[in-house]
This record gives structure tokens, sequence and C-alpha cells, in this order.
């Protein structure tokens, strides 16, 4: 239904999409994006425009463009650990809804995973109610020392992804009560990645930014969502929690790389650190971020300016405007 809603809208405001298309390249005059080469089923084609917003989750035309970014970790420059989704279906919920139950699922599976019986390294079962009452959602693979934008490794990830789906799959089917006559599915089109490039901005936002609840003149977005990082080496999640009842701000700054004037940045790759990332990563903050993205480049393009040299505070009142809480 969301794909229908978002599909009309497009339509009402008249606006072209092409899908199965990627950016292999940028055309860039000086401090400024001219044009961008796309590739899909009808070859080759370049593209002008005044401004140009990056929101691929991976910063590819940022990386295109030569922006400076980040990757990963300090240290080693490892990631997050990507994952494959999938779903089991034919199961019986009444027998193991409840915490109580999801926490024996995970004594059982830590058994297993101490005997060397199971290669995930994952620590535990991650799995959500599906709104179909015999569908189960898992989010539990775990995908260690591959490189999320190189293509090789993200090859090799779907083929290790697959193994570990079947292998969960057989652990709930042979070991946990109401799954003995589940099948699989499906698994997710391709594997979730959490973290990879991270762009170089005006500003940097910091983990230390999130725990204090900073609250930044130019913000743009809130979050709640607490620093959770997969241990990019193996088994292991670390969580640290924001105040209670409060919540953080993505400052303006982050969205804009620097050394060009043209570009924004939406989503995930904003500018930040490691450990920051894995706070604004998800879904929710990073669909306001594009909506912040989406209004300073019609405020670029209305007022003249560069990116750098947005209003934030004409931005901030359009946010208002529609309702978005910043």
């Amino acid at each position: 239904m969301l794909k229908l809603v978002l599909d009309r809208l497009i339509k009402h405001f008249n606006i072209r999409v092409l899908f199965h298309s990627h950016v292999i390249d940028a055309q860039r005059e000086n401090d400024r994006i001219s044009s961008v080469t796309v590739f899909n089923k009808s070859g080759k084609s370049q593209y002008f425009a005044k401004v140009f917003v990056d929101a691929t989750g991976d910063a590819d035309l940022s990386a295109v463009a030569e922006c400076e970014y980040n990757i990963g970790r300090d240290k080693d420059h490892q990631c997050q650990p990507m994952t494959l989704c999938f779903r089991l279906a034919d199961v019986d919920r009444s027998k193991y809804e409840g915490e109580k139950n999801k926490l024996e699922i995970n004594k059982v599976y830590e058994k297993f995973h101490k005997k060397g019986l199971i290669k995930n390294p994952r620590e535990n079962v991650l799995m959500f109610e599906h709104v179909v009452k015999s569908v189960v959602h898992f989010n539990s693979t775990r995908i260690i020392g591959k490189n999320p934008v190189s293509a090789e490794d993200l090859s090799d990830a779907e083929m290790e992804a697959r193994e570990q789906v079947f292998e969960l799959y057989n652990f709930m089917k042979e070991h946990i009560p109401g799954f003995e006559n589940s099948k699989i599915l499906m698994s997710a089109p391709k594997t979730g990645v959490r973290e990879s490039r991270r762009i170089i901005g005006e500003y940097t936002i910091t983990e230390h930014d999130l725990l204090s609840a900073t609250k930044f003149d130019d913000s743009i977005a809130r979050g709640t969502y607490p620093v959770d990082i997969h241990n990019p080496s193996g088994s292991g999640t670390m969580l640290k929690d924001i105040p209670y009842g409060d919540y953080y701000t993505i400052p303006y700054r982050a969205l804009v790389p620097k050394g060009i004037d043209n570009l924004i940045v939406a989503g995930r790759p904003i500018s930040s650190t490691h450990e920051a990332h894995s706070a604004y990563r998800i879904m929710p903050i990073c669909t306001c971020i594009g909506e912040a993205a989406g209004i300073a480049a019609f405020l670029s393009i209305a007022n003249n300016t560069t990116f750098r040299d947005v209003d934030y505070k004409k931005l901030q009142s359009l946010l208002r405007k529609y309702n978005a809480l910043y």
C-alpha cells in the first residue's frame, strides 16, 4: 500500500522516476556538479540540474563527484555487519509469543552457538511478528568483514547470508516449538547494509552530541534511537541510550559536503562519526533528513544560493509549516 501511495504522489506532482538505474559518474566543474551519468536498460544517459540530492544510502553520488568521505570505524574502517532479512511461514506463534518464550529461544540458541553448531556470529535470535499471523520476520543473519561498497564483497555477502538463513531456519524448525511445520517464505531482495560511506561535511555529528541530547540551532530532524553498534568483528551489540524522555537533533550542516556547492546528502551517509552513525541510520530519522534535504534544494534554487548558504531558519519555517518536528 505504501508503494502505491508513493507512486500516486509522484504522478500527482509530475515527477519523472527511473527505476533500476544507477549513477555511474558525475561531471564536476570546480565546486559544482554540472551533470550526472546514469546507467540502466536504455544504456547511459546524462542529466543536468542546478542542484543534486544524494539519497543513494551509500553516498554513491558524493563518491563519484570526488567528495571526501570516511568509511567504518576509525581503527580499521570495518563497517557494522550486513544482514539479509527473511521470513518463515506456517508458524504457530501461540507456542512462543511473549518475552519469556523468546528468552527461552535465545537460551537454546546460545547453547548451540557455544557448541559450534551454529556458524552465524550473531549472539541471539532477533525476530518480529508479521501482520500475517502465521508469518515471522527474522533480522538475524550477520555478515562481518565485508566492504559494503565493494562489488566482490557484496556478492560474497549475499551467498554467505543465504547459508545463514538456511542454518537458522533448520535450527528453528528442529528445536523451537511452533516452528515444526515452518517453511522459508522469502528472503530480502538484497543484503541489508547498516553502514558504508559517510561524507565529510560542514559539521561532524559525534556520539557525545547524541548522548547529551544536543539541540542544534540549525536542527532539521529529531531522533531518539540509541547508539546501536553491531560488532563489526563478530558477536555482540553495544547499546547506549539517550536520556529518558529526551531527544537529540540533526544539524543541517552535517548534510552539506565540504568543497562542493550544489550537492546535499540525505539519509545515513551524512557527516558523523562511526558511533553517532549507529543511532541516526534508522529509517524514520533518515526520512526526516530526506525531507529537510528536499526543502533545502528548493530554497537553494529559489534564492540562488549554495547549499552552504541556505538560510536554515527559512528551512525550519517550512518544516513547521508541514508539521515536521526538528
